[in-house]
């Protein structure tokens, strides 16, 4: 879990880099400028967060230029602390002030918990940041531990007792997480990512939890259930497949027989029934009837179908070129990276114009069946499993560089973030 090598030469870390910076005056920027419209004592929490993260970043940096870093995270220019902190924290004052001018208290205390949750799990990756860096840098604790105390201070007297045990759930729930996954899956994240992505299904787990706990009747909109429920499903799965294929062998014929039969009673007999729960009508009748209400959805699907169908003649192509090649590292070229820009940009382009809530359902099932085919990939699940290995290695790169492919999988995550910052 930990790497040990030789302390550097100097005490001090590498000086701060241009391209460091300037994401560093970006980000601030942004900060500022989504306060500037609606200044108030949350402003002061994000700033003093953002703030506070800068600085701990050049130390998240400098231990994973030494090796010494929890975990092994994923190898990158800089750890990305200082956006991952800001995000959610940001969309939950966003949603907040949004929910606010529309009049809507029950979401606008919703946003608020969002943004403290973000702050919470922010700060808990700063503080184990800070705890093992050698010499401790005294100067990044005394500014840590102040926008700490500031950022305590105002969400004492801002949130109730309710909504505190409900961040400290989801700090815990994030903290498991992180001992969890960071170990079975080493390289796949660089801190920033592991906190913006851990962070956010921590908190959809206790959503989902709370809300299973409290269903009633007619309590929400089930397209937002729908989320909740396959997010937590996947993750659920992948690590009940991860544990229990440290003690067989995936490859076989029998394990993945295994695999696809214990797919079909985790759908069938936990992720089904607990979204019936939810939305009390049957899942798949629901989505059926959702995906097939009007001629506009019609039209998108076919639409959409056609971009999936190019995507995969790319891909085909593209392997069907290296295996043409005397090279055998040959790669894909950047321009053939670049189809895949544009084609979402051609998906998403019409769904926001014409149909927000079918593009954002047809993001999570797409999201679902990106999950299910890495884990197929990963776990080299017979008959697709070493096909998706040999067709998916020629677009790898350094961002890539751990067991799974997520950079297709982040693509689609802010279609989502989108869909919950809107009233």
């Amino acid at each position: 879990m930990t790497r040990q090598c030789a302390p550097p030469a100097s005490g001090t870390g590498a000086p701060l880099s241009g391209s460091v910076l300037a994401e560093a005056a970006v980000v601030f920027a942004v900060v500022l400028s989504i306060h500037a419209a609606v200044w108030d004592r949350y402003s002061w929490c994000a700033v003093a967060l953002a703030v506070q993260a800068f600085y701990v970043q050049y130390k998240w940096d400098r231990l994973l230029q030494q090796g010494s870093a929890v975990f092994r995270f994923r190898t990158s220019a800089n750890s990305g602390l200082l956006p991952a902190s800001v995000v959610m924290p940001l969309l939950g004052l966003v949603m907040k002030e949004r929910c606010q001018s529309a009049g809507n208290p029950y979401f606008e205390r919703f946003g608020i918990v969002v943004a403290a949750s973000g702050m919470a799990v922010a700060l808990f990756s700063s503080v184990l940041a800070l705890g093992l860096t050698r010499p401790v840098p005294s100067n990044t604790c005394v500014i840590s531990g102040l926008a700490g105390g500031v950022i305590i201070y105002i969400m004492k007297h801002s949130l109730s007792v309710g909504e505190v045990i409900e961040v400290l759930e989801v700090l815990l729930i994030f903290v498991y997480l992180n001992m969890i996954l960071l170990y079975l899956l080493p390289r796949c994240f660089t801190p920033g990512e592991a906190l913006l992505v851990l962070g956010g299904i921590s908190f959809m787990l206790n959503q989902l939890i709370k809300r299973s706990l409290t269903v009633v009747e007619s309590q929400g909109d089930p397209v937002d259930f729908f989320l909740l429920v396959v997010v937590v499903g996947m993750v659920l799965m992948g690590v009940f497949f991860s544990t229990l294929f440290v003690f067989m062998d995936s490859g076989t014929w029998a394990s993945s027989i295994f695999f696809h039969l214990m797919t079909c009673v985790l759908a069938l007999g936990v992720v089904l029934p607990w979204l019936h729960r939810l939305i009390h009508r049957n899942p798949l009748l629901w989505l059926l009837q959702f995906l097939f209400q009007t001629n506009t959805r019609i039209y998108l699907l076919a639409y959409w179908t056609l971009l999936a169908t190019l995507a995969c003649q790319v891909v085909l192509y593209q392997n069907a070129k290296r295996s043409s090649s005397e090279s055998k590292k040959h790669q894909a070229p950047t321009i053939a990276r670049k189809y895949f820009h544009f084609i979402v940009v051609a998906t998403y382009v019409p769904g926001i114009v014409f149909d927000r809530s079918l593009l954002y359902v047809a993001a999570t099932v797409c999201l679902a069946v990106f999950l299910f085919l890495e884990y197929v990939r990963y776990f080299r699940i017979k008959p697709l499993g070493h096909t998706l290995r040999s067709l998916l290695s020629l677009f790898l790169d350094e961002r890539d560089s751990g067991p799974l492919i997520l950079t297709h999988i982040y693509l689609l995550l802010g279609d989502v973030s989108s869909h919950l910052a809107s009233p």
